[in-house]
């Protein structure tokens, strides 16, 4: 796998770990019914576009988004090493639970922070 694969991974993993921070910020904050609606339709969008494989509709679920910034690493020319690195992420949480890992911290948001039971990762 090279460089550019591995970038568009990490600002992938960086954009969704915030994605997912967000949406779970309402525990602390009222977010309203509509709000929390819109964005779990966009992270519904974004994630069938990787997973049909569809550059432009997966482009135009980003636009506007926090999720936005990927579109510098991510072109039509590498999607589907984009959508393989998906895959591969997909798979390895999926091996992670048949062993009984959580992930490794869960739970982020403001002065929250539960530890999860993977051994890789420094829950200190």
């Amino acid at each position: 796998m090279n460089k550019g694969i591995i970038g568009i991974a990490i600002v992938f993993v960086v954009l969704s770990a915030g994605a997912f921070a967000f949406t779970g910020m309402n525990r602390g904050f009222a977010m309203d019914e509509e709000k929390l609606a819109e964005i779990q339709t966009i992270r519904e969008t974004v994630e069938y576009a990787i997973e049909s494989g569809d550059y432009s509709a997966w482009l135009e679920a980003v636009e506007g988004t926090p999720m936005e910034r990927m579109i510098e690493k991510v072109t039509e020319e590498n999607f589907p090493d984009f959508v393989e690195m998906h895959n591969h992420m997909i798979k390895a949480k999926e091996i992670g639970e048949e062993f009984g890992f959580e992930r490794g911290i869960k739970g982020q948001g403001f002065g929250r922070r539960e530890k999860g039971n993977c051994p890789f990762v420094d829950n200190e």
